[in-house]
């Protein structure tokens, strides 16, 4: 099934369940932003209590990443708007306390990233992510219950670092403390156009055992520990074209992970063992060559999805044309506006981001 078909399945049948009231949420299921605050208005600020039991009984959140930042607090657009969606959940008074979010992401391996001016170092898109969800100025979300990751470059890197590093430490200290032997919830959280790929991702590297051995012995820390959900934002902050362009790259990655991916690599080790052999980013040979030659070994489909981010087609350190400017402005303009009455109102207007991205990309032309 693809990713579209699964979200429509989803969509269709959480609407039957809801209008007998008895929403009832499966593992593995994709959750639309427009179904989670339907027929809630933004002056309310509240979720549809029909999704509350699922929200009340999820672990972790994982909020993916993805796009340089526009600022140390301001991820891209598309991305405020997950923080959003994760900030509204987080700071719910039925929930509050109970979930941890974790921000996902160093860097989007095709793209150069932001550069801190006054350390020289650079701003992982993680923590643009966190800073956007501690001061969020409708729903901020407490420290404590904020974190990031800081090792992955890709969506697959995305999930393999989240869990290895993250999730699987929490999720043993948590049946330590609590003698917890129920699998583990957690929340996938991105747009639209990443989500049946995400789901893809997750879906395998969250569910296959550490080792070989593991799946013999059926341990308890390792097989089937985690119940994946996904949650499916609008797509905010993109052109038609980007975002044309983001789904054929990620309907193409989705069927390289269901049918060669997960099908090749069935271990925790193994995926480990693809990614320090095989990746690009995570490989010693490949790394180390690119840093003497300067020969980008990325996929071909790379230069279009760095278009897709807003790249010109000119120097990957030029300023985007004019003309793309004006229409990223005109379509941010007719997005706000349709979604000026919805359910999450973003706090930067489109002009003043334009603004960010100009002056950042001038910085990194003049500098680099």
């Amino acid at each position: 099934m693809t990713a579209a078909s699964s979200t429509t399945t989803t969509t269709t049948s959480a609407n039957s369940r809801r209008d007998m009231q008895q929403l009832i949420i499966q593992p593995g299921d994709i959750i639309n932003e427009d179904d989670l605050f339907s027929n809630i208005g933004i002056d309310c600020g509240d979720i549809d209590t029909a999704y509350l039991p699922l929200l009340q009984s999820i672990d972790t959140i994982l909020l993916l990443g993805g796009g340089v930042p526009l600022s140390p607090t301001d991820p891209p657009i598309y991305v405020q708007r997950r923080c959003d969606v994760v900030a509204r959940i987080m700071t719910h008074s039925e929930i509050v306390n109970r979930s941890k979010v974790i921000c996902l992401s160093a860097g989007t391996a095709h793209l150069p990233q932001y550069i801190l001016p006054h350390t020289g170092l650079p701003l992982w898109e993680s923590t643009a992510s966190a800073a956007y969800l501690l001061h969020h100025p409708i729903d901020p979300v407490p420290s404590d219950r904020v974190y990031v990751e800081t090792a992955s470059y890709d969506t697959i890197s995305n999930a393999f670092f989240a869990r290895t590093v993250m999730t699987d430490i929490m999720r043993h200290e948590d049946c330590c403390s609590v003698m917890r032997r129920k699998p583990q919830r957690v929340l996938v959280v991105t747009n639209e156009f990443h989500v049946g790929r995400s789901k893809a991702i997750f879906d395998w590297i969250y569910g296959v055992p550490s080792s070989s051995s593991s799946t013999t012995m059926k341990s308890d820390d390792d097989h089937q520990q985690y119940e994946m959900f996904y949650l499916s934002c609008n797509n905010i902050g993109l052109t038609t074209e980007a975002i044309d362009a983001r789904k054929a790259h990620e309907m193409r990655g989705e069927v390289n992970v269901r049918t060669k991916l997960s099908v090749k690599y069935k271990t925790l080790h193994d995926v480990w063992t693809f990614l320090t052999k095989e990746h690009d980013f995570y490989s010693a040979s490949k790394l180390a060559e690119r840093a003497m030659t300067g020969v980008d070994t990325l996929h071909s489909s790379a230069e279009e999805l760095k278009l897709s981010y807003g790249k010109s087609s000119g120097s990957s350190s030029s300023p985007l044309p004019t003309s793309n400017l004006r229409r990223e402005q005109e379509e941010g303009r007719t997005q706000m506006a349709e979604y000026k009455n919805g359910k999450i109102v973003l706090t930067l207007d489109v002009p003043s981001i334009l603004l960010v991205v100009v002056a950042s990309l001038l910085y990194s032309y003049v500098y680099k």
